[in-house]
């Protein structure tokens, strides 16, 4: 009887970790390859064939901060500069570097580029999005160290306290904006060399103007076909194809 149960657990665990874990580590495995080949490609100054190994490792969500370096001085090189700017800007929510912000406001401003300027509200919401898992775990487990208490003095009879009962409602209205407002402001980058902006979202809606790609829009309502964008603090719509989201 033993045999036979140990042999079931020897089973189920084959089956776990053919089934869970080595896709995760088969996927991780070739996501280095890329990596390590990209990287490779790059020292030899191969340029254009690197970045389409990195881009790989990008979109598998692997992307660190010095490969988005890597790849935005490849983009920069090839005179693409929206493409610079969108990989510039990734480098940027991961590291609040500076220098980095100089370098992009100098692309946009030479390239008579919009968008770009960050104000104080800009930055406050960019430090919040890169430190939200932080904050969020921090409130819940400050609730939950509250609920702890609570139920202590329960137990010995001591009834609940005021004074925990206020913290708890502070930190209950802290957790219910961190889940309600996660992340920053919605951005995308034009990549269309000529996007229309359009009054509604129809192709028989009036044009309002017509864009160069590379300025920077804040992302009101994203949809399948059109997308919804403040452009000069009017609302307009413009193709969704024709933007690369930062977010």
């Amino acid at each position: 009887m033993n045999n036979l149960q140990s042999w079931h657990i020897k089973i189920f665990f084959c089956f776990f970790v053919s089934t869970f874990l080595t896709p995760e580590y088969s996927s991780a495995q070739s996501v280095s390859a890329d990596l390590v080949k990209a990287d490779s490609l790059f020292e030899l100054k191969k340029y254009t064939e690197s970045f389409d190994e990195y881009q790989l490792v990008f979109e598998a969500g692997m992307a660190s901060p010095q490969m988005l370096m890597k790849m935005a001085f490849i983009k920069e090189g090839l005179d693409e500069y929206p493409e610079a700017l969108f990989y510039l800007t990734k480098y940027y929510d991961l590291t609040h570097n500076n220098l980095v912000l100089k370098k992009i406001n100098e692309i946009a401003e030479k390239q008579g580029l919009q968008g770009y300027d960050v104000t104080d509200a800009d930055f406050f919401m960019s430090w919040y999005s890169l430190y939200y898992d932080l904050i969020l775990t921090v409130v819940m487990t400050v609730i939950f160290v509250l609920l702890l208490l609570q139920a202590y003095r329960f137990l010995k009879k001591k009834g609940f306290s005021a004074g925990v009962m206020t913290w708890q409602l502070v930190f209950g209205v802290a957790l219910a904006v961190v889940v309600n407002y996660p992340f920053s402001d919605r951005e995308a980058i034009i990549i269309e060399p000529a996007t229309y902006l359009m009054k509604g979202p129809s192709a028989g809606a009036p044009m309002l103007e017509i864009v160069s790609q590379g300025h920077k829009v804040k992302v009101l309502d994203a949809g399948q076909i059109w997308t919804k964008i403040l452009w000069h603090d009017a609302e307009v719509y413009v193709r969704s194809g024709s933007l690369k989201r930062l977010g």
